[in-house]
């Protein structure tokens, strides 16, 4: 059985909450994870840039436990490695990592940290700061904490140039400034993880920011909360929940007294009435005029988009913005069975050339000028579309037409003309979908393989480009099955928008 520790995610993830902190550790929450594709390749440059496998340098294996991989950092320090690339080491029951040590003059050790982004975060210099910590404790002396990180204006010129595109930074002054702080905080997190019981801590806004807590469910089951409660509602800010909260008007049956309650939150309610996951409320007269506006035949478009931080093809810098996959249903007539067509941008190694024009081009083919076009949350596709005329001005008066016929999909449920109960008052088409369609293993995200939202959709094509034979293929597929359900999963959802306006 292996030692429980207290990793950094956890105690980073506690510094908004105790009581979070207490439940991530208990559960072993916030485990290690594999660095996104983009990470891997900026480690791999920032190793090329610090010297590479030269002799002397030592790389941890980063599929090891952590205990092996604090034994091995251990002892490449002992063994007088001069680099140690991916390090952990442990200390009074906490787990600490860094990208790389560099051992110093004098027998210090150097810490470096690879940065995903243009700019240096706060939780990177706290991490940095506990890591001190923990060499100090260890008995080594920290010679100053560096970060690599990219540089806006490399521009790839075919051939990457680690010692170009890495700029580096330091930060040792913020570090040693927050290093005090650091360890009071180390010991406080190492003694509320020792507690029997969690902290008592009440609801507030530390809960949804800068995102819902993970541990909401649990906190909200253990003070009695009935579900749903004032917090599933949407439309409504965190501020007029908080004091709801506090009034004691929580149950839906509570909020329904209220007097001053907003449109949104009204209709949610309302919906709820009917099923909490199955309510629908829907204002027919506002839908039948939406989907008035909508002519035939409709293209419905779906772009996945890049901002790799190490540029994949030449002419780029890092974090530019491109577009490689569309995903188009086609129907001809309402209710009609549509057609289907895609494209995912070939790789650098299969094609160096940057695929966009080619992209611009297919997409003038398949498109015309005057067509209705719908996309989900419209202004992405539509800033997609622009952003290609702009690059291509030959192309730019086709494309800006196809942008400015967008029709936005998402409209009816960000307006309330209808509010599924089951979304809670989100807009997302990955709660919209399952709430109209809730037994339907074709529209199941959840049951795709690889990838399943937005998020993972950029990583996975990085990953493409860093796999090859069948890997790479079995990649190619799961970004083609999840772009063509974003569109189909449109196609569906305009049949079902057709049938509530009718009232069926």
């Amino acid at each position: 059985m292996h030692t429980a520790y207290l990793t950094e995610a956890q105690y980073l993830s506690g510094l908004s909450c105790p009581k979070r902190l207490w439940f991530a550790y208990r559960d072993g929450a916030c485990p290690e994870v594999s660095p996104s594709a983009g990470r891997e390749q900026l480690l791999r440059a920032a190793r090329l840039r610090m010297g590479g496998m030269r002799e002397g340098n030592v790389a941890i294996a980063p599929e090891a436990d952590a205990e092996e991989r604090c034994f091995a950092t251990e002892r490449a320090l002992a063994n007088g490695a001069r680099r140690v690339f991916g390090a952990a080491l442990t200390c009074e029951g906490r787990l600490a990592e860094a990208d790389a040590l560099v051992r110093c003059a004098g027998g210090r050790i150097g810490v470096v940290y690879v940065c995903d982004g243009f700019r240096i975060p706060d939780s990177l210099t706290e991490r940095a700061a506990c890591f001190c910590v923990t060499l100090q404790t260890l008995g080594y002396t920290p010679a100053g904490v560096r970060v690599l990180r990219p540089d806006p204006n490399y521009v790839h010129g075919g051939t990457l140039v680690p010692e170009e595109l890495l700029i580096t930074e330091d930060i040792t002054c913020r570090v040693q400034n927050r290093a005090g702080f650091a360890a009071q905080r180390l010991s406080e997190a190492s003694d509320t993880v020792a507690r029997r019981t969690p902290p008592g801590v009440d609801f507030g806004a530390h809960c949804f920011k800068p995102e819902r807590c993970p541990y909401f469910g649990r906190c909200a089951e253990d003070a009695g909360l009935p579900s749903p409660n004032v917090f599933d509602l949407g439309g409504m800010q965190l501020t007029t929940k908080l004091r709801l909260y506090g009034e004691g008007k929580v149950s839906f049956e509570q909020l329904r007294t209220v007097k001053r309650l907003c449109a949104t939150a009204r209709m949610q309610l309302d919906a709820a009435e009917q099923g909490p996951e199955t309510g629908i409320a829907v204002d027919r007269e506002a839908l039948a005029g939406f989907l008035g506006t909508l002519h035939y035949p409709l293209y419905h478009l779906d772009f996945e988009t890049l901002n790799a931080p190490v540029p994949l093809y030449p002419g780029m810098r890092p974090y530019e913005f491109m577009p490689f996959q569309y995903s188009l249903h086609v129907q001809e007539a309402p209710g009609a069975e549509p057609g289907h067509t895609e494209y995912l941008a070939p790789l650098p190694d299969e094609r160096e050339a940057d695929p966009q024009r080619e992209i611009a081009e297919r997409l003038c083919r398949e498109i015309p000028r005057d067509a209705c076009v719908l996309a989900w949350c419209s202004g992405f596709e539509q800033g997609v579309l622009t952003g290609l005329g702009e690059r291509y001005a030959d192309l730019a008066p086709h494309l800006n037409a196809i942008a400015g016929n967008l029709t936005d999909l998402m409209l009816p449920f960000r307006k309330r003309m209808v509010v599924p109960a089951a979304t809670h008052g989100s807009c997302s088409l990955k709660k919209v979908l399952p709430a109209l369609f809730p037994d339907d293993p074709a529209l199941d995200y959840g049951a795709l393989e690889g990838v399943h939202n937005g998020a993972e959709a950029p990583d996975a094509f990085i990953r493409m480009a860093l796999t090859a034979g069948e890997p790479r293929e079995r990649i190619r597929r799961q970004l083609l099955e999840y772009c063509g359900l974003d569109t189909y999963a449109m196609v569906r959802i305009l049949g079902k928008l057709t049938e509530l306006a009718k009232g069926d």
